[in-house]
């Protein structure tokens, strides 16, 4: 049986250092399933990572086989923005909410959600916003999202 357990990237990595090139093959190809993500090296995911964790946190999802192998099923980030207006508060940026298909519909996205949430209540966040799918609009109205104005990209700068 599968246990499912949930807890920040860094911590994962800090706390299994010696797995980090299978924690990397294993993250890049969770996104794999969200958009393109070319395998980086040990080196730029580890600087990566350093540097969302002192804007944020990544989240994630993951189980160890009886080898201690981590498998990691599901993950969100979630970046903190200082802001000028609003008294200085902080904006939540709530980014690549990905659950490995195999693992859908055991409200994994859910809990990853939660906890970004709850970490932005912590910081003191007068709002949280993220970008998604049309088709996904009514998943993420279910934590209370509202539909507001229109986002836009421009790719390759």
């Amino acid at each position: 049986m599968i246990v499912l357990e949930y807890d920040l990237l860094w911590k994962l990595i800090e706390d299994n250092n010696i797995q980090i090139e299978k924690i990397l093959e294993q993250y890049i190809a969770l996104l794999s399933e969200l958009t393109e993500a070319p395998l980086l090296s040990k080196e730029e995911f580890i600087n990566n990572s350093l540097q969302i964790k002192n804007m944020g946190c990544i989240y994630v999802c993951y189980y160890k086989t009886n080898e201690n192998f981590i498998h990691i099923v599901g993950s969100g980030t979630i970046i903190f923005e200082p802001k000028i207006i609003r008294n200085g508060k902080w904006v939540g940026h709530i980014e690549d909410i990905v659950v490995g298909k195999k693992h859908n519909s055991q409200g994994i996205a859910k809990k990853i959600i939660d906890k970004l949430l709850s970490l932005s209540q912590e910081k003191g966040c007068y709002k949280v916003i993220l970008d998604c799918k049309h088709e996904l609009c009514s998943f993420y109205e279910k934590f209370g999202f509202e539909k507001h104005g229109i986002q836009m990209s421009k790719y390759n700068c």
